[in-house]
């Protein structure tokens, strides 16, 4: 039964931190020099009948806010449809020359739909100006939708986790879509075998932007008994999420930053973690996960701060920063690494791959040369980007120029 609620209870936390982590998309800061909004990616992965539908819950922290837009979105479309139909009928009479045809309003949203295709997501994302939360409490939903044969939301969501222009070209009526500084979120959950549904492999760079929280409980009856409709959660949780609504608003920009000795903690609890990763000879893909890690670190932190205070500038207060990155050591890291070894293409054979490409490579080379070389091999130019950095990290090669490398002996 403890396992159970301690199950239970690091869902709702997870879900709740990635649900807000979308609904603050007006904090802002900056980690490694770069532009940086909350943002989160989240998969809970659990057995069959396991409780995962409980994520819904975390909905409760943004569904006011959905509503409030899909209000004023309907009502701005009553008065379009109105104006839509006098300028219509003034169109067959001829009298349009003084009248401007009405714009049709956007679809405003909070919660964006996952069973959808890559051109409908794009659609969604740009009539909200990058912002929203994709929630869906089944994977094989998305998935579903990622198989569709005129595209997959990978793309999409690597370029958006760093807050990437997206664009899109729409061949039938010629329409262009772009969407700067895109700071969606995501959550969705599934069993174990659905992760490869929506992350097909671990290389191109998607699964390290994910936060994974993976958790097996035993088969056991749970006590139904509610005495009241009060007591259900959903009575409970509706009124927790007015009463956050109420008390904490997302329009204002504000800025967010970590103190100087947060940030010296952050770089070395990574720095000693890579260190004891090399050591261990990892694959090139959990390098990638940890280096994700720690900017997610900063967005969890921004996110929990961002509840505690209303200022306009947020400075970290430690006990924030120590829960933010002790969720992540403690937690998140070690169950990404974990479900790492899982994925197909989570290469078992990487390792020996990166060796074939290490003995391949020639003394002196440049980096259009090591491609070449990789592609030789069967090792594409993005892995082949990726070996260069982990080989240069673990003091194999050294980058003599920019683009310029030589093999150390």
């Amino acid at each position: 039964a403890r396992q159970v609620t301690l199950w239970r209870r690091w869902e709702h936390k997870y879900c709740n931190i990635t649900v807000l982590s979308g609904y603050f998309s007006n904090v802002k800061g900056t980690h490694d020099k770069k532009l940086v909004y909350p943002n989160l990616y989240s998969f809970i992965i659990a057995n069959a009948a396991s409780g995962k539908s409980a994520a819904k819950y975390a909905k409760v922290f943004g569904k006011n806010y959905h509503q409030e837009l899909r209000k004023s979105s309907q009502e701005l479309m009553k008065e379009y449809k109105k104006a839509k139909s006098e300028y219509d009928k003034s169109k067959k009479s001829n009298k349009t020359e003084n009248i401007e045809e009405p714009e049709k309003p956007n679809q405003l949203m909070f919660f964006i739909p996952g069973d959808t295709s890559e051109a409908s997501l794009i659609g969604h994302i740009g009539e909200n100006e990058g912002k929203g939360c994709v929630f869906e409490t089944e994977a094989d939903t998305i998935s579903g939708a990622n198989k569709q044969e005129w595209g997959g939301f990978s793309p999409v969501l690597r370029k958006n986790f760093h807050h990437e222009d997206i664009s899109r070209t729409r061949k039938t009526d010629d329409e262009f879509t772009e969407i700067s500084n895109s700071r969606f979120s995501f959550l969705t959950t599934g069993t174990p075998n659905q992760v490869n549904g929506l992350i097909p492999n671990s290389e191109d760079g998607l699964y390290s932007r994910f936060l994974f929280y993976v958790f097996s409980i035993p088969y056991e009856w749970r006590t139904t008994y509610t005495q009241e409709i009060g007591d259900s959660m959903d009575v409970i949780l509706y009124k927790l999420g007015e009463s956050f609504y109420t008390n904490q608003k997302n329009v204002k920009e504000k800025r967010f930053s970590l103190t100087p000795k947060q940030g010296n903690k952050l770089d070395n609890t990574f720095k000693s973690i890579l260190k004891n990763m090399k050591n261990d000879d990892c694959q090139d893909e959990a390098v990638s996960v940890l280096y994700r890690h720690g900017l997610m670190t900063y967005k969890i932190a921004m996110t929990l701060s961002a509840i505690e205070s209303n200022n306009d500038t947020i400075t970290c207060s430690d006990k924030v920063f120590d829960l933010s990155i002790n969720l992540i050591t403690d937690v998140f890291l070690g169950n990404s690494l974990e479900q790492l070894k899982r994925m197909s293409n989570s290469n078992i054979n990487s390792r020996s791959k990166q060796i074939s490409f290490l003995k391949a490579l020639p003394i002196d080379f440049e980096r259009k040369e090591a491609v070449s070389v990789a592609k030789k091999i069967g090792i594409p130019q993005r892995s082949a980007d990726n070996y260069l950095k982990i080989l240069v990290q673990q003091g194999k090669i050294i980058k003599q120029t920019h683009g310029s490398y030589r093999k150390y002996n």
